[in-house]
């Protein structure tokens, strides 16, 4: 008869352990404290056989370590805890704590990040020699723990991909109108601009002083050309403000469908005038 294996897994989820240290956390900060005072500091009366689950789990994900005879929030705990939803080294060390209970990185190595059916995870624990009876809390406890560790690296790749796109946004935007655009940049700065090292020590002006002219000339229908001219540094925010206020005056211009009309009808007034003579 196949022995059944005990689950030595965390009873409870890696966002809940976190939500446990954190009450730990903000009454002892790192400093050791003897076991029942952790479980009074997450809520329990003292020690008994729920507090000694939620610390069992706090030290497998590796948010509680040993002292001597005493425990602390560990290292990557406060990484955890003080840095931002979203931020690399937080996201490090929660994928970190998911996997430090030996069940779960046997099923990260089993499934890898997207989990299976809860049917699939169930058999799979069986046939490891799980006690079916016990696999339901492994399954639930493990399932909201990679959720968790996938929501905050959603978060970091949204982060990342917004810094990427602002780094990429050059400091002369050309407006995309039309792809046929001309460009013209003077090579002398503006008359109010001070040349390069006119503060006499040596160095170069600072970017406020260092000021072009340019115009960019561009097509914007077939018989409409639109000349923009820059006289000063040209900033992300100023071609922002600008394409804000070319949207506010557009109604101020007929669109082109009545313009169309207004050309067909001149030669229908021409022709009538010269009946008329």
């Amino acid at each position: 008869m196949a022995k059944v294996r005990s689950p030595n897994y965390p009873g409870i989820s890696l966002v809940e352990a976190v939500s446990k240290v954190q009450a730990v956390y903000d009454k002892e900060h790192r400093h050791p404290a003897d076991k029942e005072v952790i479980a009074k500091s997450i809520g329990y009366g003292g020690i008994n056989g729920a507090s000694l689950t939620t610390i069992s789990a706090l030290l497998k994900y590796g948010l509680l370590e040993s002292v001597g005879n005493q425990l602390r929030v560990t290292e990557k705990a406060e990484t955890i805890l003080l840095l931002s939803k979203g931020q690399s080294d937080r996201v490090n060390a929660l994928r970190e704590a998911a996997f430090a209970p030996d069940l779960f990185s046997e099923l990260r190595d089993s499934f890898g990040d997207k989990l299976p059916s809860d049917e699939n995870l169930r058999f799979s624990l069986v046939k490891k020699g799980f006690n079916p009876k016990t696999v339901d809390g492994v399954i639930r406890a493990y399932r909201d723990t990679i959720e968790f560790v996938n929501a905050e690296e959603a978060l970091a790749s949204d982060a990342s991909d917004d810094e990427q796109k602002s780094s990429e946004i050059p400091i002369q935007t050309e407006i995309p109108m039309q792809p046929h655009v001309e460009r013209s940049v003077s090579s002398s700065p503006s008359t109010n601009a001070k040349p390069p090292g006119a503060n006499g020590n040596g160095k170069y002006a600072s970017v406020e002083h260092s000021l072009f002219e340019e115009t960019i000339v561009c097509r914007i229908s077939q018989d409409c050309k639109a000349r923009i001219h820059f006289d000063g540094l040209v900033t992300y925010e100023g071609i922002k403000k600008l394409i804000a206020y070319l949207e506010l005056s557009a109604d101020d211009y007929p669109k082109k469908d009545l313009q169309q009309l207004a050309a067909d009808a001149q030669p229908q007034q021409l022709q009538l005038q010269m009946q008329d003579l």
